[in-house]
């Protein structure tokens, strides 16, 4: 399956199993921040080098900022009062997917 099939899938149905299953005997966010963190690891195990960097560099800055604009400046707060685990590899899927998705723009548009 095309890695931004698999991208959109997951945002998609992740937030939506997120937001819906609070009340589950596993809650939604855990059945989530596993999934995503099984493809993100799948991802890097296969992934060239130059993506794998990629992948930790996008985890290294998005994940401290993310605490800071939550933790710190309170600019918005989770539903269940700290980041789920999913927030910090889904920057990455949001990256990667821009990415892909570029490439098939018009050059003018660049």
């Amino acid at each position: 399956m095309r890695r931004e099939v698999v991208y959109a899938l997951t945002i998609g149905i992740g937030l939506w199993v997120d937001q819906n299953g609070t009340d589950w005997p596993v809650k939604g966010e855990y059945l989530v921040d596993i999934a995503c963190w099984i493809i993100f690891a799948t991802i890097y195990s296969r992934g060239e080098r130059v993506e794998r960097v990629e992948m930790l560099t996008v985890l290294a800055f998005a994940t401290p900022m993310e605490l800071f604009f939550t933790e710190v400046w309170h600019l918005y707060e989770y539903r269940e009062g700290f980041m789920p685990l999913f927030v910090p590899v889904g920057h990455w899927f949001l990256f990667d997917l821009g990415r892909r998705f570029s490439r098939h723009l018009p050059e003018k548009w660049s």
